[in-house]
Order: structure tokens, then C-alpha cells, then sequence
């Protein structure tokens, strides 16, 4: 019960957050010089953007995320949450795997942020960083604590 609690304000909180980061990025209709740096989605989907409704809507993310990062960062770490919620259902081995793989995977992601020239994308570069070492740690926690009952048994 206490999970399902928790899975339903996390995905109000990143619902929301959803919501706001995409207006926020709408206003890239409003920046043309930014369209040849922030619209990776409309280029890999439709070639160079010449007018505003050549903009995918995913790519007001990426400019939110350049720009404003606040609630795109909110909704990384709501959707790690998320993921990790629906993880802890499955057995203490098997999760601590899934932990694993996360924290292997999250600095992979935030690797092309690394050398970002926005203020954004260092944020989001630290952001995904530190969700993956809180996956690692709980990973390491999760096993230990599966060893700790094993030799108890």
C-alpha cells in the first residue's frame, strides 16, 4: 500500500513537471537562432527547421532542459523513482541487478552533457550522475542486506 502511495505522487509530481518543462521549452518557437542547436528531434525526423511548426515537440524538452533545467532535472529524477518503485516488486537478487544496471547506464546518458556550454546541461550531467550513484548504492545496500539473510537462514 505504502508503494502505491508513493507511485502516485511521484507520478503527479512528474506529471507536473512534465507539463511545466514543456512550456517552458515552447518558447523556443520564439528563438530561431537556437533551432540549428536545440531541435536534435526535428532534425533526425525531418530535416533542418526552416519554420516554427518544423519543431517536434520533443525538442521543447531539449530546450527546457538547456535553459530552464529545474523541472526537466525533476522529472529525471521522478522518472528514476518511478523506476525504481516498480523494480522493488521483484525479488532482492534481481533488484539489486536492475540497480546495477541503472547505475551503469545513467552516466552513459550524461556523458553528452558533460561538456556543455548551457548552464543546463552541466546541470542535467550532474543530475543523471547522482541518480546513478544512489542506484549503485542502493544496489550495494540491497545485496549486502540479500547476503545478510541468506547466512541467517
Amino acid at each position: 500500500m505504502y508503494r502505491l502511495i508513493q507511485f502516485g505522487v511521484v507520478a503527479m509530481i512528474w506529471f507536473f513537471s512534465a507539463l511545466v518543462s514543456w512550456y517552458e521549452g515552447s518558447a523556443i518557437l520564439d528563438d530561431p537562432w537556437e533551432w540549428k542547436y536545440s531541435t536534435p528531434f526535428s532534425h533526425w525526423l525531418a530535416g533542418p527547421v526552416v519554420h516554427e511548426h518544423d519543431i517536434s515537440q520533443l525538442d521543447y524538452f531539449v530546450y527546457a532542459a538547456k535553459f530552464r533545467p529545474v523541472f526537466p532535472s525533476l522529472l529525471i529524477v521522478c522518472t528514476v523513482y518511478l523506476l525504481i518503485l516498480a523494480a522493488s516488486y521483484l525479488n532482492q537478487r534481481t533488484f539489486a541487478y536492475v540497480l546495477f544496471v541503472f547505475s551503469a547506464t545513467l552516466p552513459g546518458l550524461a556523458l553528452p552533457f558533460m561538456d556543455a556550454t548551457t548552464t543546463g546541461g552541466t546541470w542535467l550531467a550532474i543530475v543523471l550522475s547522482g541518480c546513478a550513484l544512489v542506484c549503485a548504492a542502493l544496489g550495494a545496500m540491497t545485496i549486502k542486506n540479500h547476503s545478510v539473510r541468506q547466512a541467517k537462514s
